[in-house]
């Protein structure tokens, strides 16, 4: 008969914070913000791009082509990564929104382009950060949820 041997398992990040050494939480929590406020000028930066190429994606009248709405799509996605982040997470949240609105264009849709231009000046209105009033910037996140309530409505009839 053969014998059974219990072989622990070390779990090496538990054994090197219970060693001696090492960073305070309050310091380790100093620091990250410390490397949080280098990053946020680029982050920032980045963020505006992305909002450029969108605005200019969206400059052209009339119905969306597939390359305007993947450009649309990609630089609302970046945003959307960003931007709680940066302290701008209400519009993460309304770059969202788009990107589900984009999702739901390949069939054309009537109210598809309002509602991209919508979110779009929804965009442009939220990169002030905290100069909206909390209660008008949920105002507006609640606005873009109802209407891309609507273009799933419509999109789920076609």
């Amino acid at each position: 008969m053969s014998e059974v041997r219990y072989i622990p398992n070390v779990n090496r990040l538990a054994k090197a914070m219970s060693g001696p050494g090492g960073k305070k939480v309050s310091q380790a929590l100093d620091d990250a913000d410390a490397g949080l406020a280098e990053l946020t000028p680029p982050g920032v930066e980045a963020i505006d791009e992305a909002l450029e190429a969108i605005l200019s994606a969206v400059a052209a009248p009339g119905p969306l082509s597939a390359e305007n709405r993947e450009a649309i799509y990609r630089e609302a996605n970046r945003i959307n990564a960003m931007g709680a982040l940066f302290g701008l997470a209400d519009m993460g949240k309304a770059a969202f929104s788009l990107c589900e609105v984009i999702d739901l264009l390949d069939v054309d849709l009537p109210s598809g382009r309002p509602a991209v231009d919508a979110h779009v000046r929804s965009l442009r209105i939220l990169r002030g950060g905290g100069l909206l009033p909390t209660a008008e910037g949920e105002a507006l996140l609640a606005g873009l949820d109802s209407l891309l309530a609507h273009i799933r409505a419509e999109a789920a009839r076609r």
